[in-house]
């Protein structure tokens, strides 16, 4: 089989037959066994490298590397480049290493946990008289999320690195209880014109938090001691405005035709992606993301009351909510099933490596690509995404008549009062039990009530 060239790759174009346009797939040639690189132009003309091979299961896997752009550099991969990290991986999979997906997976995870020791470590041996720059007040900022159990600290820390450290090196050196308003003004400005508005509005939102945070530290007792000894007396951002206008509200809703679609797809998707997309709908639409991080210890199977337990550390709180959920039904045979197969974490990227979590993203594009089949076969007419399943299952939740305030307990709406947090433990767990949300339906398994 020939090898691609640059001239073959500009020329390429999406397959279309019959009128409709699909994704052209072309391959670099070489041995068998060993994976191999390919050219994937899609049906909007975007053309991206991706490592194909087959896994331990003989499933074909593809590992994007990268979009292609003849001259290489920050834009792209060049040929040459993107066969160069094709090489690597096909030496990986001939050393024995089927699951690549796994493997890169947990590589980033161990990257991702040496960059959070580094921080900490960084600050654990900084000289309390040396000044406090803006860059360090980030660092403590992210060592604070994590000390949270923050969800997207991941997205926070890649935040800042793009559009503060790495773009404004100097600006970061600044005390951060001398930076004035007009120094950050750039680097919103700086989004605002490449049209990234709603990047904009969350730096300045993680920026304003952790301004907000060190601020407010040298009074609270509960503080993280990483954020003590700023000497900051008044927020930097609060004269920048919110850039709310870039917040694109979604709306999607599935209906139930295409919500049972969607179940049938999810139920064809390998077990981990397939257990973890069950289980937040069976639950009445939690956040995966939330729902990711639960081990074997915050469940409990038997007994009068089976329930599972999370953490919702979103909004300002300093310290995650608990957040309890009644199990029965589908959710509980789901819930019990994994149990079973070992310690840690329930929805494991790997039956054989529990320690492991299954990746957001593999989620989001799996809910990607059955909405893409979907639409390909012209079974639905609009496209969807992960945040809308939840969004669908709670309209679908009022829709039988559940509680406005159930709702909210089931979900995990702004509960912050002290009645909220001593009802957790019996109103909504009752009323789920029950059926006393209106509709006299077992909520913990609410896909049962709107899906055939």
């Amino acid at each position: 089989m020939a090898e691609l060239t640059d001239r073959q790759i500009q020329a390429a174009r999406p397959k279309e037959q019959d009128g409709h346009v699909s994704d052209h797939w072309i391959s670099d040639g070489g041995a068998r066994g060993s994976g191999r690189l390919y050219l994937r132009v899609q049906a909007n003309g975007r053309k991206s490298f991706f490592y194909r091979y087959a896994g331990p299961s003989g499933k074909r896997g593809a590992i994007p590397l990268g979009e292609y752009t003849q001259r290489g550099g920050r834009a792209g991969l060049t040929l040459n480049q993107a066969r160069d990290k094709a090489s690597e991986l096909s030496r990986l999979y001939l050393d024995g290493i089927r699951d690549l997906h796994g493997y890169i997976e947990a590589r980033v995870q161990t990257q991702e946990r040496e960059i959070s020791r580094s921080n900490k470590a960084a600050l654990d041996k900084a000289d309390e008289d040396q000044h406090r720059s803006l860059r360090r007040l980030i660092a403590a900022y992210l060592v604070a999320l994590e000390q949270a159990d923050a969800s997207d600290v991941a997205n926070v820390r890649s935040m800042f690195r793009l559009h503060l450290l790495e773009a404004y090196p100097e600006l970061v050196e600044i005390r951060a209880s001398e930076v004035k308003p007009k120094d950050l003004r750039a680097p919103l400005a700086r989004l605002v014109e490449a049209k990234k508005g709603r990047t904009a509005g969350k730096l300045r939102s993680y920026m304003r938090a952790a301004y907000s945070q060190a601020i407010k530290a040298d009074y609270d007792p509960t503080a993280p001691a990483c954020m003590l000894g700023f000497g900051i007396e008044t927020n930097p951002c609060d004269a920048l405005p919110a850039l709310s206008q870039f917040n694109r509200t979604r709306e999607r809703n599935l209906d139930e035709f295409e919500l049972n679609l969607y179940m049938e797809e999810v139920e064809k998707l390998p077990h981990a992606a397939r257990d973890a997309l069950l289980l937040s709908l069976y639950l009445g639409g939690q956040r995966p993301t939330q729902l990711l991080r639960t081990k074997t210890e915050d469940v409990t199977v038997g007994g009068t009351y089976p329930e599972l337990r999370m953490r919702d550390p979103k909004g300002a709180r300093q310290q995650a909510r608990l957040h309890v959920l009644p199990l029965t039904g589908k959710a509980l045979e789901l819930v019990t099933k994994l149990v079973k197969c070992g310690e840690g974490h329930i929805l494991a990227s790997a039956q054989c490596k529990r320690d492991t979590p299954i990746r957001i993203e593999t989620l989001s594009n799996a809910v990607a690509d059955i909405s893409k089949r979907l639409i390909e076969t012209k079974r639905i007419n609009a496209p969807f995404k992960l945040s809308d399943i939840r969004r669908t299952a709670e309209t679908m939740l009022a829709r039988i008549g559940v509680a406005k305030d159930i709702r909210a307990q089931l979900l995990s709406h702004g509960l912050g009062g002290v009645q909220d947090r001593c009802r957790i433990p019996y109103d909504h767990m009752v009323a789920c039990e029950t059926g006393a949300g209106g509709s006299g339906t077992t909520l913990s398994s609410p896909a049962s009530a709107y899906c055939s």
